[in-house]
């Protein structure tokens, strides 16, 4: 056999060992990452009763005990490969990444109101956000966690009508409106973002008969606005 050829097949035959081993070793620390979204998961759905909307405060806090490990997590995941080789793997957390900004961006708009940007979600979890740095948030793992906080938002808002919160479902009405407005201004390639962004005028149009009806009985007025 050509010495060439032979030394080509042994590197060959190396790489996808190398694979493997990385899978492995990345595949170990998402299961540990799906702990971490299902516990945020678990906390972060008490809010929606009446008793839940009285404490939200103490559910974020409770849910962003989850950091610490989540960032130990992706310092592990980035030690895993090259940097080079980020989009080789990315698709292995990429979903994981999108579920925790879902819960994280939730988190930080009823802790202060508004939005948290990509740049302070990569922060949050220690993550780079700066597509040059290697290993990094990718927009489309924040946009699909956006578009999720909404939803969330969305089922929050008519929990909040339910039990006499009119400050907080104007609140997120008028985060709703201005989310749909931003959104649409968006030149998306990806289809399933664009199916996604899609639900976002139907969960505004819920909000939008929710407000219009505590308008008719009274309930809510213009100075009951948040925003």
């Amino acid at each position: 056999m050509d010495l060439d050829f032979k030394s080509f097949l042994e590197e060959f035959q190396q790489n996808l060992k190398n694979d493997d081993e990385r899978f492995e070793l990345i595949r170990d620390e998402i299961k540990q990452l799906e702990t971490c979204t299902v516990s945020m998961s678990n906390i972060m759905n008490d809010i929606y009763s009446e008793e839940g909307l009285q404490q939200i405060s103490l559910y974020c806090s409770k849910a962003r005990e989850n950091l610490p490990k989540i960032q130990r997590i992706y310092e592990n995941i980035r030690k895993a490969f090259p940097e080079e080789d980020f989009f080789k793997y990315n698709f292995i957390w990429k979903t994981h990444t999108s579920q925790i900004a879902e819960w994280i961006l939730l988190i930080i708009f009823l802790e202060r109101g508004d939005l948290c940007l990509k740049k302070e979600f990569s922060e949050v979890i220690g993550v780079e956000n700066d597509t040059q740095q290697g290993f990094h948030i990718t927009l489309e793992e924040y946009l699909f966690g956006y578009l999720s906080m909404i939803s969330d938002l969305a089922r929050l808002l008519v929990v909040s009508a339910t039990y006499k919160d009119y400050g907080r479902t104007e609140q997120i009405h008028q985060f709703l409106k201005r989310s749909n407005d931003c959104f649409s201004l968006l030149n998306l390639k990806n289809d399933a973002l664009r199916k996604r962004g899609d639900a976002l005028k139907y969960d505004l149009k819920k909000a939008e008969e929710v407000v219009s009806d505590l308008k008719a009985r009274g309930h809510l007025t213009s100075t009951e606005n948040k925003s």
